[in-house]
């Protein structure tokens, strides 16, 4: 019971984090829109009806992988106590994101919160090797996430990393991964699989909380990918599927 009560309130602390953040992001969007002034009709605009049909547009692995790393100027990373890179903004216009291991010399080791919380220009990121930890609600709420990519030395993802981003459909896990946060992967709505590799010794009961039924993990037999699945009770209850790779 006290589990849950935790569960439900990290859920709606979440929640109501991303939605504050939103807000201020719609409020400058708003302020912008009527700078710029608008017919005020309520009709929808071809330029509109066209910016929906691209959002819509699927993409896929390999038109992110063909793209060349974004240049610094569209990335702003702090310094942590060891002069390695924090990630903390992304301004660039690119759809397909490639983010660079190093930024003014720093290697970029890990993504802050909220970096792209709330986002509506990324469709695919791609995670640099230098990276050993996806922050807490870094990606949180994307809204046209579609595709997420993790460098080759990332050790964990915190806490509602991947939180309810609805449009994501593809994760690609990195061996060597070891540790899934809470709620890092909630209410995904177009995530129907995800294949968990053997380094993986730590999820969070909650980690896919509000997947849908029949969601399936594919891992190694006797991974600890398949003991989450027999033994975690929301993955039974709600008939989360392992399949053996």
């Amino acid at each position: 019971m006290i589990r849950m009560n935790r569960l439900f309130i990290l859920c709606v602390t979440l929640s109501l984090v991303i939605v504050l953040f939103a807000g201020c992001k719609a409020n400058d969007a708003s302020d912008s829109q009527n700078t710029s002034g608008g017919s005020g009709n309520g009709n929808t605009s071809a330029s509109e009806t066209e910016q929906q049909e691209t959002e819509d547009e699927l993409i896929t692995f390999e038109q992110l992988r063909a793209k060349d790393p974004v240049p610094e100027s569209d990335i702003f990373c702090a310094e942590d106590k060891n002069g390695n890179g924090v990630l903390e903004y992304y301004g660039g216009t690119e759809t397909l994101v490639v983010l660079p291991e190093e930024y003014m010399g720093d290697r970029i080791v890990t993504v802050s919160k909220y970096t792209f919380a709330n986002d509506s220009v990324a469709k695919g990121i791609i995670f640099p090797d230098t990276m050993t930890r996806i922050g807490d609600m870094s990606c949180g709420s994307s809204q046209n996430l579609q595709i997420v990519v993790l460098g080759a030395n990332t050790k964990s993802i915190g806490d509602g990393a991947f939180f309810s981003c609805k449009k994501l459909h593809t994760v690609i896990l990195n061996d060597g991964l070891e540790s899934i946060g809470d709620m890092a992967f909630a209410f995904c709505d177009d995530l129907k699989s995800i294949e968990i590799p053997e380094s993986v010794t730590n999820i969070s009961v909650a980690a896919f909380f509000g997947q849908p039924d029949g969601f399936t993990i594919i891992g190694k037999e006797g991974s600890y990918a398949e003991q989450y699945v027999t033994e975690n009770l929301y993955a039974s209850e709600h008939g989360f599927k392992f399949v053996t790779k």
